[in-house]
């Protein structure tokens, strides 16, 4: 068996926003796909606008059928929960800075799996694509990207000679919402597939994670099992003991007491620092998501406005919890719903205007 890196698509220019199509039709199975995104800053910054939440889907489909899909950062999020770390990334608020980061989508329990890959020729058209919008959050030309400056590039990661695989891990999204203050909200889960994880993303800048959704309940036939229902900080401890912390690195133009998202939705420690000697930095990370900096000078003025390196390691990259179904490493561990009749998510909301996406791990077949 041999390895094959092939750049597929290199620094092309994708425009302003819309949905892009790539084919996928190679003769081996795939153990990675690697997106890379690289964008310029604006004369003015760009603040708290990571490429994911510009972003909207990425998907791998076969004509009509959808084989993978999940919104950018549940993307991000699966793959660094998972893979216990950041992939690389050059995230930063500077004017005129050029910042990059790479959205890895992988196939198997770890890379070069030869048991769970993506294999072309058992498809008949397969082709990835996403969708995106420069415009999502902050103004292209004023305060966001240069606009029309987004470049992607795409590496396909290749197992030449290996065995046909049993299947690859495939996300999907099962439904998204806005929440609303009180009630129980109800999703009907698939069974047509084996889960390795459910993954539920509630998002909403300046409020805590466990405040959004505030329980977390399976239900297998009408409640006749009943595999967890947990409030959420024991639904959030599920995942802090299951995965490792990570780290999340970034650059920010602060002026002083100014405050940033981390998107650390779990945050376990954080540092910050300086840009020039002379002035004192420091931040209070909050348990939802957020830090103050502090730039000071020494007699406790505040500080000239500038670059401040931050970085925030928890759980929950932009507040997606991930529920694993026993040993996350063990097949046999996982849920086999296919001999369900009904499978029941249901959510308690308590915060309005948070983003909810509720997604799947499961397993394609071969």
């Amino acid at each position: 068996m041999r390895f094959r890196d092939y750049l597929q698509e290199n620094s092309i220019d994708i425009g302003t926003s819309g949905t892009k199509t790539f084919n996928l039709d190679y003769n081996s199975p795939i153990t990675q796909l690697d997106l890379y995104f690289r964008a310029t800053n604006d004369a003015a910054g760009n603040v708290e606008f990571p490429f994911e939440r510009g972003i909207s889907k990425v998907e791998i489909v076969d004509g009509g059928e959808v084989l993978w899909d999940l919104p950018g950062e549940v993307v991000l999020a699966s793959f660094v929960t998972d893979n216990e770390g950041f992939p690389y990334s050059e995230a930063e608020e500077a004017n005129g800075a050029s910042v990059r980061q790479q959205f890895p989508i992988r196939f198997g329990l770890k890379l070069f799996d030869e048991v769970y890959a993506f294999d072309p020729r058992q498809h008949k058209n397969p082709q990835l694509k996403f969708t995106f919008d420069e415009a999502t959050y902050n103004t292209p030309g004023t305060d966001g990207y240069v606009s029309g400056s987004w470049e992607f590039s795409l590496m396909v990661r290749l197992m030449e000679g290996a065995p046909k695989p049993k299947g690859f891990l495939s996300n999907r999204i099962v439904e998204s919402f806005t929440s609303v203050a009180g009630g129980d909200r109800r999703v009907e889960m698939p069974t047509d597939r084996v889960i390795r994880y459910l993954m539920c993303r509630a998002a909403k800048d300046d409020t805590t994670l466990y405040s959004i959704l505030t329980n977390y309940k399976l239900s297998v036939n009408g409640g006749e099992f009943v595999p967890f229902d947990l409030a959420a900080r024991d639904f959030i401890n599920r995942m802090c003991e299951t995965f490792k912390p990570v780290t999340r690195i970034f650059t920010a133009y602060i002026t002083d007491a100014d405050v940033r998202e981390t998107y650390i939705g779990v945050p376990h420690n954080g540092h910050v620092s300086a840009d020039y000697a002379g002035c004192f930095v420091s931040g209070n990370f909050y348990i939802n998501g957020s830090v103050l900096v502090y730039r000071r000078n020494h007699d406790n003025s505040p500080g000239t406005p500038g670059m401040t390196y931050i970085s925030n390691t928890g759980w929950a990259l932009h507040d997606t919890l991930i529920y694993p179904f026993g040993d996350r490493m063990n097949p046999a561990h996982w849920l086999d719903p296919s001999a369900f009749r009904k499978l029941d998510f249901f959510v308690n909301d308590a915060v309005a205007g948070a983003d909810v996406d509720i997604c799947l791990q499961q397993v394609y077949p071969y």
